[in-house]
């Protein structure tokens, strides 16, 4: 099953890069500022994490029946992972794919997945393996007002078999986001 989702999704990759609608070659820009605070999900340990996101815009874009807009963008974070007597600093870069509404609802739909570093990988009884780890999320945004959006991020870090260890942790997170 997974290798058969691996390559559609590699076949899909030429098709999108090539139906892409390049907006402004020059249109790389800072799109949006964005506070994360999450819970570990599975209730296996007491982690909290905080974390800023600043998410940098591409100039490539999809549009759908005219309805829907897929617009590719690049998320640099950094935050803090609390708990079990541990604090670790993280930071992480990735792409984000943002799926937008259009006039239907002020509701948009994100995922992200992307590298990351951590000073701490060891939380009580949770040891994630190693520093070096993958953050994921998927989630969506609420359009508050056209400047600020409220939302929800379930956020995945793993190190993906990287390190003789692997357990993962899932986290459920609120968002807050001011667009520039």
């Amino acid at each position: 099953m997974q290798t058969t989702l691996k390559l559609i999704a590699i076949g899909l990759l030429p098709f999108l890069a090539v139906s892409a609608d390049v907006k402004n070659v020059d249109a790389f820009a800072w799109s949006d500022l964005e506070l994360r605070i999450g819970i570990d999900a599975e209730n296996r340990v007491d982690i909290r994490s905080y974390e800023m996101i600043a998410t940098l815009s591409s100039p490539w874009s999809w549009t759908v029946r005219e309805k829907y807009e897929m617009d590719l963008g690049f998320e640099f974070g950094l935050g803090v992972l609390d708990g079990e007597g541990e604090t670790a600093v993280f930071g992480h870069i990735g792409p984000s794919l943002g799926v937008s509404l259009g006039d239907l609802l002020p509701l948009g739909f994100v995922i992200s997945s992307g590298p990351a570093l951590l000073s701490e990988h060891a939380f009580s009884d949770l040891d994630l393996g190693g520093t070096f780890q993958f953050i994921s999320a998927v989630g969506f945004d609420y359009a508050v007002t056209e400047d600020w959006n409220i939302g929800y991020r379930y956020l995945h870090i793993s190190n993906a078999g990287l390190h003789d260890k692997n357990p993962g942790m899932n986290l459920h997170a609120a968002t807050v986001s001011h667009n520039f």
